[in-house]
Order: C-alpha cells, then sequence, then structure tokens
C-alpha cells in the first residue's frame, strides 16, 4: 500500500520517497485504504482503533503518529476528543 498510494488516491505515477528496503528497516507504516468501502453501509460515525503487537518491547521514547486522509474536512480537538464534520 505504500508504493501504491499515490496511484491509488492521485491517480498518478507512483513515486515512493523510500526504497522497499529503507521502509522495512527505517519507517515501519502501517497503510489502511478504506476507500473501497460502501457508502450505503455507514449510518454513522466510525471508530477507528489500531493496537500493535510486537515480540519485543518497543524502545523507549517510541511515538506513535496516525495521519488520516479523507475526503471531508473535519475538526478534531485533543484535548476533550470531539470531532465534529465542517463541510
Amino acid at each position: 500500500m505504500y508504493c501504491r498510494f499515490q496511484t491509488v488516491y492521485y491517480g498518478k505515477e507512483a513515486e515512493p520517497l523510500l526504497s522497499k528496503t529503507e521502509f522495512l528497516n527505517d519507517a515501519p507504516l502501517v497503510i489502511i485504504d478504506c476507500s473501497k468501502q460502501n457508502e450505503l453501509l455507514k449510518t454513522g460515525p466510525v471508530d477507528i482503533r489500531v493496537e500493535f503487537e510486537s515480540h519485543a518491547d518497543f524502545p523507549a521514547e517510541t511515538t506513535a503518529y496516525c495521519l488520516i486522509i479523507h475526503d471531508r474536512v473535519v475538526g478534531y480537538s485533543p484535548l476533550s476528543g470531539d470531532g465534529n464534520k465542517r463541510v
């Protein structure tokens, strides 16, 4: 998904910034493509929960980031956890 993201999302030839080796060794990214879901089945907000398990402890000071690319503009307040749709 990392290599195909630009083609699928932007409709352009993929130009990944990292080689496969660099990606696997230096940037353990998780790509989840939810774009093929049927819009008629969505009746309300979607909760996303991602859990990771590892055979070894994660190093101290490890940070996880999340980037959600969506076709709607939404607002999120990390202090309250509230999200709202902005048209």
